[in-house]
C-alpha cells in the first residue's frame, strides 16, 4: 500500500492482469465509478477498457493522480466477468491501444492524431469535446469537433492539456459518428473510412 501526495488518500499499488475487471473511483471528479480492464499504464496515466452493462465499450484514459481507489477480485466483479465470458461479450484489448505510448497526455494525444476522441475536463466548469485530433503540442491538443448531426465545426478547438482529466477512444458513440461524418470544408477532408480503431 502506497500513500499518495494527498494527505487523506490511500491508493492500493496493485496492478491486476488484463483479464480481471476492476472498479476505479475518482471521487473528487466524478461521483460515478468506472468499470473495466486495465490494458495500459504509465506513471501518469491508466488506460481502461471500459465496461458498461456487461459490454466493453471503447477505452478511457485517466490521470492516476485523480484515482482515489482501485478495487478488484470482488465476488461481484468475478461474477460480472463470468457472465461476460459466457455471453461472448469478453473482448481482447486492441493491440494498438495496448502498445500506445501513454507516458503523458502529449504522447497519448499525438498517437491518436487523425482519430476520433472524446476529451473531457471534469471540474466545476466541465467541458467535453468530441471530434478528430488534428495536432498536439506539449501544452495544447487541437481537436476539430463535430456536432450531433455529424457536421464539423468551422474551426478546430485548442484544449489545454494541463486541464484534461479523461480521453475516450474507440467507443461506440464516436466510432459510429466517425463512419458517417460529413466531409470537412477545408483542405484536409475527412471522409468515411470505416472503423477508426487500428
Amino acid at each position: 500500500m502506497v500513500k499518495s501526495s494527498s494527505r487523506n488518500r490511500v491508493i492500493l499499488d496493485v496492478r491486476p492482469s488484463n483479464t480481471m475487471l476492476v472498479t476505479i473511483e475518482r471521487k473528487r471528479l466524478d461521483p460515478h465509478q468506472l468499470y473495466g480492464v486495465i490494458v495500459n499504464e504509465s506513471e501518469q496515466l491508466i488506460c481502461l477498457h471500459r465496461e458498461i452493462d456487461f459490454q466493453l465499450d471503447g477505452y478511457v484514459f485517466i490521470r492516476k493522480k485523480d484515482i482515489t481507489s482501485r478495487t478488484f477480485d470482488t465476488p461481484s466483479l468475478k461474477y460480472s466477468e463470468a457472465l461476460m465470458r459466457k455471453e461472448g461479450f469478453w473482448l481482447k484489448p486492441n493491440r494498438f491501444v495496448r502498445q500506445l505510448d501513454i507516458e503523458s497526455w502529449e504522447a497519448t494525444v499525438t498517437a491518436l492524431t487523425g482519430k476520433p476522441v472524446m476529451v473531457e475536463i471534469e471540474n466545476k466548469s466541465a467541458h467535453t469535446w468530441c471530434g478528430i485530433v488534428d495536432a498536439c503540442t506539449r501544452t495544447i491538443a487541437t481537436v476539430h469537433c463535430f456536432d450531433g448531426l455529424g457536421v464539423f465545426d468551422d474551426d478546430a478547438d485548442r484544449i489545454p492539456l494541463r486541464s484534461v482529466t479523461s480521453i475516450q477512444y474507440g467507443d461506440r458513440y464516436t466510432q459510429t459518428h466517425y463512419k458517417h461524418l460529413k466531409t470537412r470544408t477545408n483542405n484536409r477532408l475527412h471522409r468515411s473510412r470505416g472503423s477508426a480503431v487500428s
